[in-house]
């Protein structure tokens, strides 16, 4: 059921790629046309798609902090759920900056993606569904090692890893410190979790010609992660 609908997705970020500088584009234009392709591939009504969705209240431990003035409501993306077919998705995207020789911070990249893989592998426990993780990504990051190699290159085929990683990366990297939210990796801790993750997708998306969009000439893809 899933492939088709990563060909459309694929198809319609392909049509936006051609026509919008990569520059002007954030993590929205991603959901929005995986959420058409989902509408588009499963026959549903916009009504039928919840985004902003939250996650199980089990799959995390509350913030004990008296002060805190709001309730917590952690949410994923997207959420789907007809027929006993459930499905969670979190996106992301993975680009180069305004500027044509700067670098991005790859390993608070995949930290950000290892926290959205965390989040959507504790609230399947409670909320059984098929959870993945999009992202597009350009050659700004693929290829690119972790500060000290903790992780593959990324993409990794591949991600495992449990709440003893989590706690190490947290205790030895500020930007691991920075990124995980703390309420997932305490219930991580509580349940001795295990996290894993498979790449199911993984496809370049062609380039337009350089002299209609020169700022989207770098090799872009769209990687798709299950959450197993």
């Amino acid at each position: 059921m899933i492939l088709p609908i990563l060909n459309d997705f694929k198809s319609k970020f392909e049509r936006r790629f051609f026509e919008q500088s990569i520059l002007n584009l954030g993590e929205d234009s991603v959901r929005y046309d995986f959420f058409i392709a989902l509408m588009n591939g499963l026959n549903l009504g916009s009504h039928q798609i919840q985004v902003e969705y939250p996650i199980h209240q089990k799959a995390f431990e509350f913030n004990q902090n008296p002060n805190s003035k709001r309730n917590e409501n952690p949410q994923l993306d997207l959420y789907y759920n007809q027929n006993n077919s459930a499905i969670t998705v979190e996106f992301g995207l993975f680009k180069k900056n305004s500027n044509p020789n700067g670098s991005i911070n790859v390993t608070e990249k995949v930290f950000k993606m290892l926290n959205d893989m965390l989040r959507l592998s504790l609230n399947k426990i409670y909320m059984p569904n098929d959870s993945y993780f999009i992202c597009i990504a350009d050659s700004k990051i693929l290829g690119s090692k972790m500060t000290g190699n903790i992780l593959p290159i990324f993409p990794a085929e591949n991600y495992l890893f449990s709440y003893i990683e989590l706690n190490k990366w947290i205790k030895s990297k500020k930007t691991a410190n920075d990124v995980f939210d703390k309420r997932f990796v305490v219930k991580a801790n509580n349940l001795e979790h295990v996290i894993k993750a498979k790449l199911i997708y993984n496809q370049q998306i062609v380039n337009p010609a350089n002299d209609i969009l020169p700022m989207n000439n770098l090799e872009t893809r769209i990687l798709v992660y299950k959450i197993e």
